[in-house]
């Protein structure tokens, strides 16, 4: 399974369909979607419990993007699916987004997201900026169509509290179409 990582002062963290994690010493750990390392040691902090909605529990949970505000608060992106009609039915993706505080309790979130259904690239790329008097998130999947029910063509910029700018609109044509975010 594919992983994302977020590296800062606070901790290092690596994310994905993880349920366990063995450290540098060999010592396994149970953890859930989302790991954070002493960015120093390498040692896994076990004060770090993320809150997840109770779909963390599903086997296809799965952490896709990471990144750390300057107070260390996290912004996670997160997919889970189902087959609503069975075990033969198509798989129906739910992507979202949630902010945790630096211990990983919920600061807000989740709210949904959407992506193209038939692409696999999930990972989501994600860069905090300073503008004005606030910090805000700019989040690019070349498969992102909508945020929380707004349309968007593979990027859209979010404001701390989870809210969208809606008078932040790319159109992306051409060779341009296929947005990344380094």
């Amino acid at each position: 399974f594919p992983v994302t990582i977020a590296r800062s002062f606070a901790g290092n963290y690596i994310g994905g369909n993880i349920t366990q994690f063995r450290d540098f010493t060999g010592t396994l750990h149970s953890v859930n979607r989302l790991v954070k390392l002493d960015p120093f040691t390498g040692a896994v902090d076990t004060s770090f419990t993320p809150s997840f909605s109770l779909e963390a529990t599903s086997e296809n949970f799965e952490v896709t993007g990471i990144t750390e505000d300057s107070n260390g608060n996290l912004y996670v992106t997160y997919k889970d699916f189902a087959r609503p009609g069975g075990p033969a039915s198509a798989i129906v993706y739910h992507h979202k987004l949630i902010k945790l505080d630096s211990n990983g309790d919920i600061l807000a979130g989740p709210v949904s997201f959407s992506m193209n259904q038939g692409n696999a690239d999930y990972r989501m790329d994600m860069f905090l900026s300073s503008e004005a008097s606030e910090v805000v998130l700019y989040m690019a999947n070349p498969n992102l169509t909508a945020y929380n029910g707004v349309a968007r063509s593979g990027i859209v910029k979010v404001r701390q509290n989870l809210t969208i700018d809606t008078t932040f609109v790319v159109n992306l044509v051409g060779s341009f179409a296929n947005p990344r975010v380094f």
